[in-house]
């Protein structure tokens, strides 16, 4: 689903000129069709405010908006004189104690969000190479592997396969995936995915990496689920492993052993398959994260989520966008969209 439809004609006009005018590629005859523009209609010139106000308010990017000249520096300064900071900032400074404390907050959330980026590119060269089978953000794929078996693949998810006579393995580069598999007992189906691997010989199973580790759903039959695996950070001696039957669920993170298995209604975990995202009692980061899986973009919250109360919700992923605005929207946030891959919660 685009994300241009959540932007009126307004905003998308405003986000349009603001990034013209920082660009600093703007001539005389364009500055003077802007100003018209602007004030020519109060909500106009309120739009335009709105996404100056924000990122005037993260200095750090101000180096990245070089002008070509000294006149259309004033031009443009003339055109956008810097305010104060969003209220939103300032709420949370009144908090927190000083002024200087919420630009610090807001330019330190705009720094992990870029280095974010970085880590995603980096991270999608690496999969590109190695992946057989991906989908993007927003994406699902259903994909009948080489022994009948079926790989579901959830939202920005990769797999790649390594299958012989005598074994079945599968490799989750990224995402969460859900495994339909077809019953072998000669051929064992493995799936690795941080450093550990859940084996089956016929049964229906998810795997997601979270990106610090693994958790592992089981909806039918037994899984064997064991971490690290041989060539991982520790010894494979040291390697543990535990069973799972029908909706169980265990985690581990990369080098380490599984955790305790727990309980858990497996349809409600793997809900994405039904067109679902279901968020249990989620700290409110936490949820904006899972949102934030669905979207080709990034979500950007300048809020102080510890002060939000944890989020219950059920989202169709088919409204992923209103999902997030009308979460935004209860707990007292604007959503400003600024092209099409930052999403600012504030």
């Amino acid at each position: 689903m685009s994300q241009n439809h959540r932007l009126s004609s307004t905003d998308n006009t405003a986000q349009d000129w603001f990034l013209r005018l920082a660009s600093g590629d703007i001539s005389d005859a364009d500055l003077r069709a802007f100003k018209a523009w602007r004030d020519s209609d109060p909500s106009h010139r309120a739009a335009f405010e709105e996404i100056r106000d924000l990122w005037n308010d993260l200095e750090d990017l101000k180096p990245a908006f070089a002008v070509s000249s000294d006149k259309a520096e004033e031009d443009i300064a003339e055109a956008a004189p810097k305010p104060q900071a969003p209220s939103a900032i300032i709420q949370l400074d009144q908090r927190r104690g000083s002024p200087r404390a919420g630009r610090r907050f807001a330019v330190g959330s705009l720094v992990a969000a870029c280095l974010l980026f970085v880590g995603i590119f980096s991270w999608d060269l690496q999969t590109a190479i190695l992946a057989d089978f991906r989908t993007y953000a927003g994406e699902q794929a259903s994909i009948t592997l080489p022994d009948g078996s079926t790989a579901h693949l959830n939202t920005d998810s990769a797999i790649a396969l390594d299958f012989t006579e005598n074994s079945r393995e599968v490799a989750l580069l990224r995402g969460e995936a859900l495994f339909e598999v077809e019953k072998d007992p000669y051929r064992p189906f493995s799936v690795t995915a941080v450093e550990g691997a859940s084996t089956a010989v016929g049964t229906t199973y998810s795997v997601r990496d979270t990106g610090e580790g693994a958790v592992v759903t089981v909806l039918e039959g037994r899984v064997r689920v064991v971490s690290p695996v041989e060539g991982a950070t520790f010894d494979q001696a040291k390697a543990k492993h535990v069973e799972l039957a029908a909706n169980q669920q265990v985690s581990y993170r990369r080098g380490t052993s599984p955790g305790h298995i727990t309980s858990v209604q497996a349809a409600n975990a793997t809900a994405w398959r039904r067109g679902l995202l279901l968020i249990d009692a989620l700290p409110f980061a936490d949820a904006v994260s899972e949102i934030d899986r669905y979207q080709t973009g990034h979500i950007l919250v300048l809020a102080d989520s510890k002060q939000i109360e944890p989020v219950t919700a059920r989202i169709a992923l088919t409204e992923i966008d209103d999902g997030l605005r009308a979460l935004a929207a209860l707990h007292g946030l604007k959503v400003t969209q600024i092209a099409d891959y930052l999403t600012i919660l504030h």
